[in-house]
C-alpha cells in the first residue's frame, strides 16, 4: 500500500510538472477548451493570458517586432499541439523581439502563451478573416520530426528465414 501511494506521488508530480510555458505563465493563464471559446466573446478574455498551440502558417518581421499567424491545434497533456486536420481557426501572435523566419517556419509546430488583445481583420483567400489578436509572452518551438524517432523494429530482410531478426540472434522474435 505504501509503494502504491508513493507511485500515485511521483507520477502526480511528474504530470503536475510538464508543460513547455513556464509555471508562473501557466498559473496566470485562463482555463479554456481552445480557440473557438476567445474568438466567440474576444472581449471577455482581453487583457487575460491564454495557452494555445498550432502550426505557423507565416512569419512577419518588422521594425516593432515579429508576428506570428498560426493554425490553432488542440493541445495535447504536455502543451504539445496535436498533428490531427481538426483546427478551432487562425490566430495572431505579436513579439517585440525579432524571430528568425527560417526556425519559425511554415508548418513548424509551436506552444504560445499570450495575454489577448483583440481582434485583427485581414484578408484570406480574398475573403475577410477576423483573427484572435495576441501578445506573446512566452513561446517554444517543437521539434521536427525526423528519422531517427521512426520505430525500433528493422525492415523486413529477405535473406533471413521469417523468424530470424539479426538484432535478437539465431531464434525467433517472440523469444
Amino acid at each position: 500500500m505504501v509503494r502504491l501511494r508513493i507511485l500515485v506521488a511521483l507520477v502526480a508530480g511528474v504530470l503536475v510538472g510538464c508543460g513547455v510555458i513556464s509555471r508562473e505563465v501557466r498559473r496566470e493563464a485562463a482555463p479554456i477548451r481552445g480557440l473557438p471559446e476567445v474568438r466567440e466573446r474576444p472581449e471577455a478574455f482581453s487583457g487575460q493570458t491564454v495557452i494555445l498551440g498550432g502550426a505557423v502558417i507565416e512569419t512577419r518581421n518588422r521594425p516593432e517586432g515579429t508576428t506570428l499567424v498560426v493554425l490553432e491545434k488542440r493541445l495535447g497533456w504536455n502543451q504539445e499541439p496535436r498533428t490531427d486536420d481538426a483546427s478551432g481557426g487562425r490566430f495572431l501572435v505579436r513579439f517585440p523581439d525579432y524571430l528568425d523566419p527560417a526556425l519559425f517556419a511554415p508548418g513548424r509546430r509551436i506552444t504560445v502563451a499570450g495575454a489577448v488583445t483583440g481582434t485583427a481583420t485581414e484578408p484570406v483567400g480574398g475573403a475577410p478573416y477576423r483573427y484572435v489578436l495576441l501578445d506573446g509572452r512566452e513561446v517554444y518551438l517543437w521539434k521536427e520530426p525526423s528519422w531517427s524517432t521512426a520505430p525500433p523494429w528493422a525492415p523486413y530482410e529477405p535473406w533471413y528465414p521469417w523468424w530470424y531478426d539479426p538484432r535478437w540472434g539465431r531464434r525467433p522474435w517472440w523469444w
